[in-house]
Formats: structure tokens, sequence, C-alpha cells
């Protein structure tokens, strides 16, 4: 007899395209919003390190500000390590684009657009299903 090691494919998530984010809700325990690697190197290189989150009641559009400096409504952006994507773990911000964007599924793929913002401090991009 002859044994011989099975293998197996690692099961990865798929890569983000640059027009892409990926927000997952599993409970309250797990839930994060994680942005593709050609918008963590940006948003890392140019010293943005906060975002805050924003909605028009009349045309229902998200916008996420990413920002260098703290305010009072901002949250921080998170990573694990270098080689990591930016991340926000924060509860309110995943579940207000989840029930805006009338998101059921635990995990989906989100647009995020080209910064609209004239200030290089602060970049602006809209988030839509």
């Amino acid at each position: 007899m002859a044994f011989e090691e099975v293998t197996f494919e690692r099961a990865r998530k798929p890569k983000l395209a640059a027009d892409e984010i990926r927000l997952t809700y599993k409970d309250k325990k797990k839930h994060y919003l994680c942005f593709n690697q050609t918008l963590t190197e940006e948003l890392r290189n140019e010293g943005f390190c906060y975002c805050t989150l924003e909605w028009d009641r009349d045309t229902d559009e998200l916008r996420i500000k990413f920002r260098k400096f703290d305010d009072k409504n901002t949250v921080k952006l998170c990573i694990r390590n270098q080689e990591k994507n930016l991340m926000i773990q924060h509860l309110g911000f995943v579940l207000f684009i989840k029930d805006k964007l009338k998101i059921e599924d635990e995990t989906v793929i989100l647009h995020i657009g080209e910064d609209r913002s004239n200030t290089p401090a602060v970049q602006t991009r809209y988030i839509t299903k």
C-alpha cells in the first residue's frame, strides 16, 4: 500500500477590482468594510487615516469622505499589517451602509467611485450597489 498526500487549493477571496469594496456583516462581532488594494495603497501613501460617512436624504446617495485628520464624527481606518487592505470595523458604519443600500447578503461587493474632492486633505467617493 502506498499513501500519497492529498493537496487542496487554498480558498481565497477573489481580488477586488480598483472600483470595488467588500462589505461583510455576519453578526455584531464580525462586520467590516474592506477596501481594494489600489485604493488602500493610494490612501496609505497620501496619509489618509480617518473617514466619515455622508448620506443625501433627497437623492439617497452615500459617500465616504476620507480625511487626514481626526474629527468628532470620524472613524479610524484600520490595518492589521502592511500586506493587508485597509478596513473599517465599525458596527454603526457597516449597518448604516447595509440598511441604506438594502443589503441582505452576508458579504457583498460594492462599487466606489473616483475622488470628487478638490482638497488635498480630503477625498470624497460615492458608494453604490
